[in-house]
């Protein structure tokens, strides 16, 4: 095997991100990113008539991997993680159980020399508990252990259009959920009553005011079905301009996935985000009094865990 870069596949529900990646500093050489996320490949398979579930994906990756436009080592380990081991992935693959050790032994990793793929495939797999799953986060999550070297209870929250809150006891996980944030969000900005009621604008004094009401009335309201209502009463009684009800509605949403966290006794939260989503949950986490030691996670801190968390587990099965 090649050890001195490999390709970083990252693919998810709705995107795929492919990344050449030099070894040992992981500088990332050349990366394309596309729709082409395991949902749509799917959907595309059951419309092909193919019967091949696994060429199909494998020949929709070496298109992209192609219009990168590299001369790729002969060798080179093209190393998956995300929604690829899944059910409408290229092949499923079991999950591994909690608790989950941040060594990633317990991970199932298939490795192959798919015929006609110039590259040897390393995918893996995810992690579940009794009522919930994560394909892609537990790989971030190694990488980020690595990067961190957390201690005690801690908490990493990764915000997305599936924000995932994952819990570890020292070096294990002991529990995670998944709250549909993101996706909840642009559903009710894009396709709701609501669409009218709000507008992305600057985040000033005035947007901040509005979130931190959205995240009080997450709480205050013994139902946020009924709270989201508000976010059309506030533009009709002109309560709030549209830029306003815009962060209102994210304060809502957001304030509803954390408020539990009021109740944990963590020695440390990771918001592994950057940028306004950072702002947003820790502004979200102070407005809720949720006790945070808080470090702040640039995107390349946590692209580079995804990286580090892939070869990590790679190596590890290389044993």
């Amino acid at each position: 095997m090649n050890e001195s870069s490999f390709l970083s596949v990252d693919w998810g529900t709705t995107n795929l991100r492919i990344r050449w990646v030099q070894l040992p500093d992981f500088t990332v050489l050349t990366s394309r990113f596309s729709d082409l996320g395991v949902k749509n490949v799917f959907a595309r398979w059951q419309n092909s008539g193919q019967d091949d579930r696994i060429s199909f994906f494998l020949q929709c990756l070496l298109s992209e991997i192609q219009a990168m436009e590299v001369m790729l080592p002969d060798e080179c380990q093209v190393i998956i993680s995300g929604m690829a081991s899944s059910s409408i992935g290229m092949r499923e693959l079991p999950y591994a159980s909690l608790p989950f050790f941040t060594n990633g032994h317990a991970l199932s990793v298939e490795k192959w020399q798919p015929k006609g793929f110039p590259y040897e495939i390393s995918l893996i797999s995810g992690v579940k508990s009794q009522e919930d799953v994560m394909r892609g986060e537990e790989t971030q999550l190694l990488g980020l252990y690595q990067l961190l070297h957390p201690v005690g209870n801690s908490l990493f929250i990764l915000p997305g259009t599936h924000s995932k809150h994952i819990f570890l006891e020292k070096d294990k996980v002991t529990s995670f959920n998944t709250f549909m944030t993101g996706e909840i969000f642009d559903i009710l900005s894009a396709h709701s009553i609501l669409n009218s009621s709000i507008e992305k604008s600057d985040f000033d004094a005035l947007a901040l005011a509005a979130f931190q009401k959205g995240v009080l009335m997450s709480v205050e309201k013994s139902s946020v079905l009924n709270a989201l209502f508000m976010v059309r009463t506030n533009a009709l009684f002109e309560k709030f301009s549209k830029n306003e009800n815009y962060y209102f509605l994210s304060g809502l949403l957001i304030g509803a996935e954390c408020n539990y966290l009021t109740d944990k006794k963590l020695d440390q939260i990771y918001i592994c985000s950057s940028g306004m989503l950072f702002s947003l949950y820790l502004e979200a986490a102070k407005t809720l009094s949720i006790s945070t030691n808080s470090e702040l996670l640039t995107d390349e801190m946590v692209d580079l865990a995804l990286l580090k968390g892939q070869w990590f587990i790679n190596e590890y099965q290389e044993v």
